[in-house]
């Protein structure tokens, strides 16, 4: 899907659906592999890839992002050797 496709889509849901929660949605099977599992996540932030031209919509937030990227501990100094 492309950013001007998923624009068209948003602009044609309806006003009395302004209120709903947009979710990333992941299909797949229990352990027992017989069982359908949905998984539903709140998208919380989302983040530009110029260089690839892609938009990534996440369900962790832009701190929680960052702490997989500096350091688990919060520290913004640069990823950790």
């Amino acid at each position: 899907m492309t950013l001007g496709e998923l624009k068209e889509y948003i602009n044609s849901i309806p006003e009395d659906m302004d209120e709903y929660t947009v979710v990333n949605g992941e299909l797949g099977l229990a352990k027992d592999g017989n069982t359908f599992v949905m998984t539903n996540n709140e998208i919380h932030t989302a983040y530009v890839d110029t260089s690839n031209g892609e938009v990534q919509f996440l369900h962790q937030s832009d701190k929680d992002v960052k702490d997989l990227i500096y350091g688990l501990d919060g520290d913004t100094e640069g990823p950790k050797e």
